[in-house]
């Protein structure tokens, strides 16, 4: 899952329900891009990254005909992960790994602190919230990774998502870049869309817009 994957809950989650998430977002948004500017430039600062955040919510597979099937997609990875975390405090033990900080961007970043998303998607699910506070917590807490390495079994539905859904839709963006990579030619952020059930299982025609950065190791 991690960061990539739930991008596009954060944008549809954020863009789609302005009306409780505006006032949070201009004042954090615009504290983040201009601090200790006027309000009045920081509100314009805002209105421009919206514009442009809007911009991006095709080529992530936010579109009207998908936003049902999102919401569902959404409401299962979290029921997953809440299952997960009444069993672990983390993913794999007692103690925070990769794969937790990697979570903290979309849980966190977009699900835990928007207003919408954290009332209606975090609130319910009391499980996911302790672990986010843990997860804020300034001290590591002492605990251990599963022994031999395990990966517990409540991970399985989350996993099946991860494999089932995600590397199709890397399968596709790799044969989309191909073409570049054999010419040297300089990858751009967003290239056509990929022809696959893709990584939430969203339209079966269209897709998502490939995007080359998802290919690199840390960035899933």
């Amino acid at each position: 899952m991690g960061r990539r994957v739930l991008l596009p809950t954060g944008l549809h989650t954020r863009r789609h329900h302005l009306a409780e998430n505006h006032a949070f977002l201009e004042r954090d948004v615009g504290d983040d891009l201009l601090p200790g500017w006027p309000r009045v430039l920081q509100k314009k600062a805002v209105a421009t990254v919206a514009r442009q955040m809007h911009g991006y919510l095709p080529r992530t597979g936010v579109v009207p005909r998908q936003h049902a099937m999102l919401d569902r997609w959404t409401e299962r990875q979290l029921d997953a992960l809440d299952a997960h975390f009444a069993a672990q405090p983390f993913l794999f033990g007692s103690r925070p790994s990769l794969g937790d900080f990697g979570q903290m961007g979309p849980l966190y970043g977009h699900l835990g602190r928007d207003p919408w998303p954290a009332r209606h998607l975090i609130a319910p699910r009391p499980h996911v919230r302790s672990w986010i506070e843990r997860m804020n917590r300034t001290q590591p807490p002492p605990g251990e990774f599963l022994a031999d390495d395990a990966v517990p079994a409540t991970l399985d539905p989350l996993l099946d998502s991860l494999l089932g859904e995600t590397l199709p839709y890397l399968e596709g963006t790799l044969r989309a870049v191909q073409p570049a990579l054999a010419s040297r030619a300089t990858l751009p952020r967003f290239m056509d869309d990929v022809d696959a059930v893709a990584a939430l299982r969203l339209a079966h025609r269209g897709g998502l817009c490939a995007s080359p950065g998802s290919l690199k190791g840390n960035d899933s």
